[in-house]
């Protein structure tokens, strides 16, 4: 008897390596549309596309290059990470190739924009801190600005890896999409769980800190799970995800991101362009949604027994919600950032606890994401100490045995 085929899919990510191993994992055939087209990346997959991007993700005509280049008609679909959330029309164009698995762009409008998202979780009554959007029709920085001093944060829709986000009193010129969000004290955490379109499964909930860059002071740094130690507000967070996945049709992988313990608002925001802070009862103040796979899904690798996240997304993109996969160890991972520019060489054997791996004589710029790191541990204080110790292995591992190069690379994130 003829073996079956395996399904075949197309991968698309600013960096697609944590997607396209729960894919191959899976038993997919994979194809990649990337960045980065780093070492352990090519490893797993007969062809990668690699497609430059700006600070605001995929261009729709490179992307659309790309596509032209593949042929499609053998695919199942796409499943898409990062690199889209600023350019929604890049889905859309996506769409007239292969089917799009995952939330369609009218969604991540929805999610991203914050004209669209902000009224929503008024509407539907959930906590978030005090926004301010620029009023139609005048200069829309002036008449936003805060007094120096003031607690605000600088954010741009669409955004992703905290780049994007800057103390509001040390910005210029505000662009287009961007708004304003009152600063809170307390600890970020995010909830990745799978939606059918009706219903919602939570995966895990984690932690996450930043790794401040020379001008990106909230810089995504890392998470790991608090699945063994969940926060008080973790009953909270699973009907927040359960009321946005009703109200959007969320469907497959999804996280929401939202700080913990924030205070209660003093004031009551006015004028057309501002959204009132919802009051926090429910321990948390919510930040923003993630209508994809977050980078969060390193934290479950594949248990045997067990569905594995890559079919739990492709089940639930159909209707169908699996059990998610339960995982006793706790997991964390870090981004490693270059503190300043190096090239690659040849022959380097990086550490079985590193991924991501710049292929040889790749140029990473200053500040720009060099790799990531993992650790496991019994519980969560073991594993985030393990992992910032194995950062600071590989910050003085590449200090002493990385060349400088260049410095005129301009890399963007990894999820």
């Amino acid at each position: 008897m003829a073996m079956q085929a395996r399904p075949h899919v197309l991968i698309a990510a600013i960096s697609a390596r944590a997607l396209t191993q729960l894919a191959v994992v899976a038993g997919y055939r994979v194809t990649v549309i990337d960045a980065y087209a780093d070492e352990d990346t090519c490893a797993l997959v007969e062809q990668v596309l690699t497609v430059s991007c700006d600070e605001r993700g995929f261009e729709a005509a490179a992307f659309a290059a790309a596509l032209t280049q593949l042929d499609t008609s053998s695919m199942t679909g796409m499943v898409y990470g990062s690199g889209f959330e600023a350019r929604p029309e890049v889905l859309e164009l996506a769409q007239a190739f292969l089917a799009v698995l995952g939330n369609g762009a009218d969604v991540v409008r929805r999610c991203k924009q914050p004209q669209h998202f902000f009224p929503l979780l008024q509407t539907l009554d959930l906590p978030y801190p005090a926004t301010r959007l620029p009023e139609a029709g005048q200069e829309g920085w002036s008449t936003i600005k805060p007094a120096a001093g003031d607690a605000w944060l600088y954010k741009r829709g669409g955004g992703c890896g905290g780049l994007h986000v800057q103390p509001a009193d040390k910005v210029s010129s505000m662009a287009d999409d961007a708004y304003l969000q009152r600063k809170l004290a307390g600890r970020t955490l995010s909830l990745l769980f799978v939606a059918d379109g009706h219903d919602m499964q939570p995966v895990g909930v984690h932690a996450q800190w930043w790794s401040p860059g020379t001008h990106a002071p909230y810089r995504y740094g890392g998470a790991v799970s608090l699945n063994q130690e969940r926060p008080a507000c973790y009953p909270a967070l699973l009907q927040a995800a359960q009321t946005l996945t009703r109200a959007l049709g969320l469907r497959g992988l999804n996280g929401i991101d939202v700080i913990e313990h924030g205070p209660l608002a003093a004031e009551l925001e006015t004028g057309s362009g501002a959204f009132p802070q919802r009051q926090a009862e429910a321990g948390f103040h919510l930040l923003e949604l993630n209508p994809r796979p977050t980078a969060t899904v390193t934290l479950y690798p594949a248990q045997p027994g067990q569905s594995d996240l890559f079919s739990l997304h492709m089940a639930a993109c159909q209707g169908v919600l699996l059990t998610a996969p339960s995982c006793s160890a706790v997991h964390a991972h870090a981004v490693v950032y270059a503190v300043h520019a190096v090239t690659i060489p040849a022959g380097l054997h990086w550490p079985p606890w590193v991924s991501d791996i710049p292929s040889a004589g790749s140029c990473i710029a200053t500040d720009s994401p060099l790799c990531s790191v993992h650790a496991s541990a019994d519980d969560a204080a073991a594993a985030h100490a393990l992992v910032q110790q194995q950062l600071a292995e590989m910050q003085a591992w590449l200090h002493l045995g990385l060349s400088v190069a260049n410095d005129n690379n301009n890399d963007t994130e990894h999820d």
